[in-house]
């Protein structure tokens, strides 16, 4: 038994002569107290914990309405690493990405699809650089083979082949002997 508790003993005379034992446990003070205080301080821990994730929530409310109004975060640079600078600014027009909008209500997403829907570029990296550029990072396909003689097509290292109105084919094979059809 524990230290707390005692135990005691008690006999009781039932019907017909029998003697029925029966045991008693009494809880001391010190035991309720104990309770009592570990569940205030667990109602408390619970009070404690909600009051933090109610000032999480609002803390991130005023961040979020601070970044998406201040002027701090207003693009003032457009990086594009690309030969056909107009291409890429008409398409950054397209999607509302120009010099002083803010550069977190702007979505890069459709920016990466428009661009990597064409067929003559290869790889697309649009990121923001905070707090005030965005960048734009272009890479053409660069053509390991050529084939046919009336189109010419290009293939790449990706194996994908694309119309070409390439003049210069230095260094560069020319397979001949298949012409490829536009619908293949």
């Amino acid at each position: 038994a524990s230290k707390n508790m005692q135990r005691i003993r008690g006999y009781r005379a039932c019907a017909n002569n029998k003697v029925k034992k029966y045991n008693v446990r009494l809880r001391s003070r010190t035991v309720s107290k104990k309770n009592n205080a570990k569940r205030f301080f667990n109602t408390l821990k619970r009070l404690g914990g909600l009051v933090t994730i109610i000032s999480m929530i609002i803390s991130g409310v005023k961040i979020y309405d601070y970044v998406t109004t201040s002027n701090k975060f207003n693009i003032k640079n457009i990086i594009i690493d690309y030969k056909d600078k107009n291409y890429i600014n008409k398409i950054l027009r397209e999607n509302d990405i120009v010099v002083g909008e803010n550069i977190f209500k702007i979505s890069l997403n459709n920016v990466y699809k428009t661009i990597s829907s064409n067929p003559y570029i290869s790889n697309v990296k649009v990121n923001r650089k905070f707090p005030d550029t965005i960048v734009v990072a272009v890479e053409e396909r660069v053509p390991l083979a050529y084939i046919g003689r009336e189109k010419i097509y290009q293939i790449d290292k990706n194996h994908i082949i694309t119309l070409t109105d390439a003049t210069k084919r230095e260094n560069i094979p020319v397979i001949v002997g298949y012409e490829v059809k536009p619908d293949e």
